[in-house]
Parts: structure tokens; C-alpha cells; sequence
């Protein structure tokens, strides 16, 4: 019995095998939230582009190239289609819902009362892009820090005032 006491073979291995999954674990954890943060980064950058596509009202239809017999993109499915090009391939990686409201004037929004509709208004009117970018977690440990339900949401909003231009016929 003596002799098992003072016999140390193997005991490394057994630490070594008890902490190295927890620490692959904990790597990976820190790598996937380094990866929602710059999701989060991505999304709000890509409202913003999206939204500067969004003000330039007729003038989405010129920048278009199309193919024969191809229709031309309305101009919520322009600034969509601009949100998800600027996010790339991660625009797969989760639920993106777009949402807008116009509102006539900077008073009106900034009084919160101001009648809104959905919309991406016309010339010279205001529009607040909400967007809502729902991604799973996929490391256990994060869970109970971040997100709800095992989703991590990013909310991005920009406020922007479409430009001056012609209405389209």
C-alpha cells in the first residue's frame, strides 16, 4: 500500500486529462464571444451603410445592374439586399428583421408622440432603421451571461433624413 502512495506515474496524465477538455472549453467560449462582439459590430455598421443606400430615394434604381428580363428591386428590397451585402456571409448566420418608420419631421421623433408609419418616406422625410440581428450561442457557459434562451440579439438603429429628389412615377 506504502508503495502506491510514493508512485507518481501517470498522475500528470490524469490532471492533464481532468483540465484540458474545461480549458478547450473556456478557449472556445472566449472565441465566440469575441465573435458576437464583432457581429455586433458588423450589424451596426451595416444599418449604416444600408441606411445611406436607403436616402438616396429614385436613385437605387441606376445603381442596379441587372440581367435581360430581370426586374428591377423596389427600394425595401435595395436597402435589404445592401444590409446583407455589407454583413456578408455572416448575414446567414442568424434572423435579420428590418424595420422602418418615417416621420415628417425632427420634431415628431424627437417628441415621441409624432405620428410615425412604417416606411422608408419620401423626399426631405425622416427614417429610423431598426434592426434586429438574432444569432445563436453555441458555447453552455455564455448562456447565463449573455442572451436569453440560448439566442444573443443585437438591436442597431440609425436615424437618417432621406434627401431631397423627385419622387419616382
Amino acid at each position: 500500500m506504502m508503495s502506491l502512495r510514493r508512485n507518481c506515474k501517470g498522475s500528470s496524465a490524469i490532471e492533464f486529462a481532468i483540465l484540458f477538455p474545461i480549458f478547450i472549453f473556456l478557449i472556445f467560449s472566449i472565441i465566440e464571444f469575441g465573435f458576437l462582439m464583432f457581429l455586433n459590430s458588423v450589424v451596426n455598421n451595416a444599418v449604416t451603410e444600408a441606411g445611406r443606400v436607403g436616402i438616396t430615394g429614385s436613385n437605387y434604381a441606376f445603381r442596379q445592374i441587372l440581367e435581360p428580363g430581370e426586374d428591377p428591386l423596389s427600394r425595401e428590397q435595395y436597402v435589404e439586399k445592401a444590409l446583407k451585402d455589407r454583413m456578408g456571409p455572416l448575414a446567414d448566420y442568424g434572423i435579420l428583421d428590418v424595420k422602418t418608420q418615417k416621420y415628417s419631421n425632427l420634431n415628431a421623433l424627437s417628441l415621441g408622440g409624432g405620428a410615425s408609419t412604417l416606411g422608408y418616406g419620401s423626399s426631405g422625410e425622416i427614417v429610423v432603421y431598426n434592426v434586429t440581428f438574432t444569432a445563436d450561442i453555441l458555447s453552455p457557459i455564455l448562456v447565463p451571461f449573455i442572451g436569453t434562451d440560448g439566442k444573443y440579439v443585437i438591436i442597431a438603429q440609425t436615424v437618417l433624413q432621406n434627401e431631397g429628389y423627385n419622387e419616382p412615377d
